[in-house]
């Protein structure tokens, strides 16, 4: 028996250096007596050196049946944020990504993908290279892991499935990645009598970034469809069309008209004109009345534009005098796509991030912008609606759920990704917790952490492929050259490479890797935040255009007055802002006489970064009441001298504001004030302002101690003499 003890030590330290990989094996291990060797659930192995032990001590934690398993297994100790093992299958770029979040918490994640130099490959702490979609590779790459979860959602539910009932911890679970396929043709042919056509054909399976879907404009296109994206046995499901009107151009796919050529592009054309006279965002205000047209055969045909409900289109049309019918139209007009990515926990919580505008080119995510601009409650709907579509989901993880805003401000559900997603990459920098990190915090069953934005906003640029090999890489690395040397910016690169062989000799090969660039394919990505969306817009082109930008400090405070008489008060305001280096701007805008003016500057202020507004105003002084009653950021009156009643009457007009429509105010004629109160607002979330109105404190009380000294010592005469 003690031979055997002492074999096992000579194991546990010959083998010490294989630990990496020995680790992932849960298969026991016998070594030739009765206690075999097994690498518990968790998939960790250690080994204990206790120096102040006897070297008959040390002990190799592997057997299972210690004294103390009872204890062990019912409080397994953790040794870190999470002993367990993260498997992912997939590692592409997303899986990159976890890998860099886990290195921060120590998080061990391992990886299948078919490429064996992956963008995860160097950053996992290991990686089997064999494909996610084949039930095998799954099976056995299982064995390694402590929970597995996905980066690309095209895996085999059936293999997660088979493995969740053996006991594997999946997340999110199999039931989520599972999908409603259509089967046959007969199938798919229900589905277009339930949607109608055009009906959008999506592949699940290698389905990404605009490949793997086809249109069926009729019935007769289904199958051709079909065949297109390889035949039933791919795992085929169908979406009911949403046309996606942004311009006029694209208005046309959005109405048809069952109707004569001539007179289907007549009323298309009205149509248009009306869609392009209504607001962005609103539902277009169709012109009212019968309008009239000769056809080709010099026949009249009357037609009205009618609205049956929130998202329908009537078109009535009559010709000859006695024909008469209602053409009725589903118009979703789709002005926005939107997306939100939702956290879910072990425990069921579920957490919101906040909601972003996407702009897709050519079928592929091109830029986010975080948060999206669009009004509180459009943000609300669509926070809920992904609330929603997430909690009735099985599984721990992050969730992307892609949304489609309508011109009449529904909310439409596009699709729902159980993984991290591009829409989300922008959190990495812009928000306290990225979904990143979020998403381990979820699998592993730690706390979620705070989804909320640090920055007031951001936006994400995916740097694609504009050409294929050398010339693609050059405009790449120009592109993050000139991103590094923005302030703000942020550049990831994916390191997407594939392996090669070249022939060296006739007897022998050379495998060396080579960096692959195709035209559209995902190859980084580069964040940018900043005070205001206006300001990351114009440091992103600043960074898209050859020429040198301009300068994007956009004012983080305004300074308007009614009258260029007020601006030698309003003066003392910049002065100040100069000093603490306050980016600002100065403006004559007269609530009288320029009221559309005001009504433009007000309503556009916080779009543009403006954070806090300064009206100078004397008389009436009805400027801060008015632009307090049009922007939601805070406004400071200062009342200023007129000729009469010496500005009384003014700070009396701003400090009457009814109720709801606050305006805050100093003494008369003192901007100084104003724009120091206006710092002290702008530090509560900037502390070097913060710790600048301190150090002007201080120079404030050292000015007052050096006065009082110099007329004690002086004497008064001598003092206001000087």
């Amino acid at each position: 028996m003690l031979q055997q003890a002492q074999a096992a030590l000579t194991l546990c330290s010959t083998t010490a250096t294989a630990v990496k990989r020995a680790s992932f094996s849960r298969s026991s291990t016998s070594l030739g007596f009765s206690t075999d060797f097994h690498f518990p659930p968790s998939s960790s192995l250690s080994f204990n050196s206790d120096k102040r032990q006897s070297p008959a001590s040390f002990s190799c934690k592997v057997s299972t049946e210690s004294p103390n398993s009872s204890i062990m297994n019912e409080h397994p100790p953790v040794h870190g944020v999470s002993d367990k093992i993260v498997g992912v299958l997939g590692g592409g770029q997303l899986g990159r990504m976890l890998c860099e979040a886990a290195s921060e918490l120590a998080i061990k994640v391992v990886v299948l993908d078919p490429m064996e130099n992956c963008p995860a490959s160097s950053l996992a702490h290991d990686h089997m290279v064999g494909s996610f979609d084949d039930s095998a590779n799954v099976q056995e790459f299982a064995k390694r892991c402590g929970v597995l979860t996905v980066e690309i959602e095209h895996v085999d539910a059936a293999t997660l499935d088979k493995l969740e009932r053996q006991g594997v911890d999946c997340q999110p679970k199999a039931s989520t990645i599972r999908i409603i396929q259509i089967e046959d043709l007969e199938s798919a042919e229900r589905a277009g009598k339930l949607f109608d056509y055009p009906l959008m054909i999506k592949s699940r399976r290698l389905a990404y970034d605009g490949r793997g879907n086809a249109v069926a404009k009729c019935e007769e296109d289904l199958s051709s469809g079909v065949s297109a994206l390889g035949g039933y046995e791919r795992g085929l499901y169908v979406e009911k069309w949403a046309p996606f009107v942004k311009s006029v151009e694209d208005a046309t796919s959005s109405v048809s008209i069952a109707v004569t050529p001539g007179t289907r592009t007549t009323i298309i054309t009205s149509y248009e004109a009306d869609l392009a006279s209504s607001k962005k965002g609103e539902k277009p205000v169709l012109v009212p009345g019968i309008h009239s047209y000769r056809s080709a055969d010099n026949n009249k045909i009357d037609y009205q534009f009618i609205y049956s409900s929130s998202n329908t289109v009537a078109v009535l049309v009559s010709w000859a005098g006695f024909v008469a019918f209602f053409l009725i139209m589903q118009c979703f007009l789709c002005v926005q796509e939107l997306a939100v990515v939702v956290a879910r926990g072990r425990d069921n919580s579920v957490l919101c991030y906040p909601v972003v505008e996407t702009i897709h080119k050519e079928n592929i995510c091109h830029i986010v912008k975080a948060p999206a601009s669009v009004p509180w409650k459009i943000r609300k709907l669509a926070s809920d609606v992904a609330y929603k579509a997430v909690s009735s989901l099985e599984g721990a993880g992050v969730f992307a759920v892609e949304l489609f805003l309508t011109g009449d401000g529904q909310i439409l559900l596009n699709e729902v990704a159980p993984r991290p997603h591009n829409s989300g990459h922008h959190t990495i920098e812009s928000c306290y917790t990225s979904q990143f990190e979020q998403h381990l915090r979820a699998v592993v069953g730690l706390p979620l952490g705070d989804p909320s934005m640090k920055t007031p906003s951001a936006i994400m640029y995916n740097i694609l492929g504009e050409e294929d090999g050398e010339p693609g890489f050059f405009k790449a690395h120009q592109l993050m050259k000139k991103a590094l040397s923005v302030p703000g910016a942020s550049v990831h690169w994916y390191d997407k490479s594939e392996a090669a062989w070249t022939m060296v000799s006739d007897t022998a090969n050379v495998e060396h890797v080579i960096a692959e660039m195709k035209r559209q394919r995902k190859m980084g990505h580069i964040t940018i935040v900043g005070s205001s969306m206006n300001v990351v817009e114009a440091k992103l082109k600043s960074v898209l255009e050859e020429e040198k930008g301009d300068d994007v400090n956009s004012p983080q405070v305004g300074i308007i007055m009614g009258s260029d008489s007020d601006l030698p008060v309003m003066k003392d305001a910049a002065r100040i802002l100069n000093i603490f280096g306050v980016p600002h701007e100065v403006r004559i805008v007269s609530a009288h006489r320029t009221p559309e003016l005001m009504f433009s500057y007000a309503t556009s202020a916080a779009e543009r970064g403006v954070q806090v507004v300064i009206a100078g105003a004397g008389g009436a002084a009805h400027l801060p009441g008015m632009v307090a009653a049009l922007t939601p950021l805070p406004v400071i009156g200062v009342p200023v001298r007129a000729s009469s009643l010496d500005g009384l009457d003014s700070l009396l007009s701003i400090v009457q504001m009814p109720r709801g429509v606050p305006v805050a105010t100093v003494a008369i004629n003192n901007a100084t004030n104003a724009a120091l109160l206006a710092v002290r607002m702008l530090g509560a979330g900037n502390v070097n302002l913060r710790d600048r109105m301190a150090h002007y404190l201080e120079d404030s009380r050292e000015e007052v101690l050096a006065k009082t000294e110099r007329l004690e010592k002086e004497g008064w005469e001598a003092y206001l003499n000087k």
